[in-house]
């Protein structure tokens, strides 16, 4: 019993820590496959269940969408399956590239499910990020579509940390 245990303890400690996100600092690590690597993650709401993560190596980026819905949930998000982010007036569609099976955590009085979708962007398309403020992201999970709408300090830090990576020339202010 006590390795079963030890088990439950490990899973929930990988589920809950993939849960912390940061404030957007952006970070630069070197990588041994890819070399310069600049990193930021940051919380879409209060909670820190719901965040956004951007990897850019060589010019090519990678965004990674987690979101949490309450309740248990079997969906499974498929490649190709459209991610949308309202920035500023315009509607950003991408793919997701990647199947991704739930994780779900019992809170004690309610469940808690977790995706990780992920978008793989150039250039040009991640620079489209510094356009506008991020209004709201929704992702398709199976069939169910989930929404996540950042506070104003939030939307206006990704906005900068897109400029920031992109390099875009235009100003971040919010439009």
């Amino acid at each position: 019993m006590l390795n079963g245990s030890r088990g439950m303890v490990v899973a929930f400690a990988l589920v809950v820590g993939g849960c912390v996100a940061h404030d957007g600092t952006i970070e630069v690590k070197t990588d041994p496959f890819v070399g310069q690597l600049r990193t930021f993650s940051l919380s879409l709401d209060g909670g820190n269940w719901n965040a956004i993560d951007v990897d850019e190596a060589k010019g090519e980026y990678t965004v990674t969408v987690r979101v949490a819905k309450v309740g248990a949930s079997l969906n499974v998000a498929h490649p190709g399956d459209k991610g949308e982010f309202a920035v500023g007036g315009q509607i950003l569609t991408f793919e997701n590239t990647a199947e991704v099976r739930p994780a779900t955590i019992d809170a004690g009085t309610y469940f808690l499910t977790f995706w990780k979708l992920v978008y793989k962007l150039d250039k040009q398309q991640a620079a489209r990020f510094a356009e506008g403020p991020l209004k709201a992201v929704k992702v398709m999970v199976g069939s169910d579509p989930v929404q996540v709408e950042p506070n104003a300090e939030r939307a206006a830090k990704f906005q900068q940390n897109m400029a920031t990576l992109t390099g875009a020339a235009s100003g971040v202010a919010s439009k």
